[in-house]
């Protein structure tokens, strides 16, 4: 493997593991990476009478060159520029040692040797080369967008905390992040439709982390963005933790810390029984994970074979009375 081809695996790997699910722009520029995708794995391979797509680009050079050396007029300069390219991109041509006894072999054997040893050698990696380069930008630009739409949940955090002046903003803006993932790349949901039986599912058993939640819902386009404004507000719907009942896009009603998780459970067998293909998502707090019931929960996950759900714990170390160590450390979170 060349240094190309090396560089081409990187970037491919890069675009599928940022490469996008869901939303119409997003959608299309993760068809975007599967377009370039495809002749990129296609022109991994360097053997020109396997890879269809590589037999027909060699037909294509091919009859140029055919036509170039039957050319009485052309076949001297032709042969001339050919030699010249080939010592210019010698790194990339197969065989170079007959290049300067092109005048001494017939046509069609020329052709051929051109073809194969010259230029579709140097076509493939020049194209290689291309399509990194394009990689490149697409994955630069799909990470800027997912970087933009975690920036305006932050926002919308400190909105909602400024605007009610109360709030827990912290805890909010460590999930930013992990909510712009789940909501812009990873879960399958609509804003259109709230209620499918077929989305994935995020119960926030954080709950008083609503503010993140909510900026993340009103940027998804489950509501006017304008709305956060009216956090805490007794005329408002968006009130200090979430409501399954009255916010469009919340799945569960919490706020009583350790309970999530039973929830998510119930949810995912839910899903087992109905032969429901949707994932469900739990976050929770590392200061909520010293509570028992989330470790009876965690058992149950495990008895219950739920491949289905994907608890994420939100480890900042904080919570009101202080750090995770000074309260009743729950370290190490990996191994338990």
């Amino acid at each position: 493997m060349n240094l190309v081809d090396l560089t081409l695996v990187i970037f491919v790997a890069l675009t599928v593991f940022v490469g996008i699910k869901r939303g119409f722009l997003i959608s299309l520029l993760s068809a975007l990476r599967f377009i370039i995708a495809i002749p990129l794995s296609l022109f991994v391979g360097n053997n020109y009478n396997v890879i269809i797509y590589n037999k027909v680009v060699r037909r294509y050079i091919l009859e140029y060159v055919s036509k170039k050396l039957n050319d009485s007029g052309e076949i001297t300069k032709f042969t001339e520029n050919v030699k010249s390219f080939a010592n210019t991109f010698s790194f990339f041509v197969k065989d170079n040692s007959t290049v300067k006894s092109l005048s001494n072999i017939n046509s069609n054997e020329a052709a051929v040797y051109i073809t194969d040893n010259i230029l579709c050698p140097i076509v493939q990696e020049i194209i290689k080369i291309l399509l990194i380069l394009l990689t490149f930008v697409l994955f630069y630009v799909i990470t800027n967008i997912i970087l933009s739409f975690a920036k305006k949940i932050r926002k919308g955090i400190i909105e909602e905390v400024y605007s009610s002046q109360s709030g827990h903003p912290g805890g909010s803006l460590s999930i930013a992040d992990i909510l712009t993932v789940l909501y812009f790349y990873e879960m399958n949901i609509n804003p259109e439709n709230p209620k499918d039986e077929n989305r994935d599912r995020l119960v926030l058993s954080k709950g008083h982390c609503s503010p993140a939640l909510y900026a993340t819902l009103a940027n998804k386009g489950f509501f006017d963005v304008e709305e956060l404004k009216s956090f805490r507000n007794i005329n408002g719907k968006l009130q200090g933790h979430p409501d399954m009942k009255n916010i469009p896009g919340v799945d569960m009603t919490t706020g009583s810390l350790g309970q999530g998780l039973s929830d998510a459970n119930g949810m995912a067998i839910a899903g087992k029984l109905d032969k429901k293909d949707y994932r469900v998502y739990c976050i929770l707090g590392d200061g909520e994970i010293e509570e028992g019931q989330i470790w009876e929960a965690a058992m149950a996950s495990n008895k219950y074979k739920l491949d289905n759900l994907c608890v994420i714990v939100d480890n900042n170390n904080l919570q009101i009375d202080g750090t995770i160590e000074e309260v009743m450390s729950s370290y190490p979170i990996d191994e338990k």
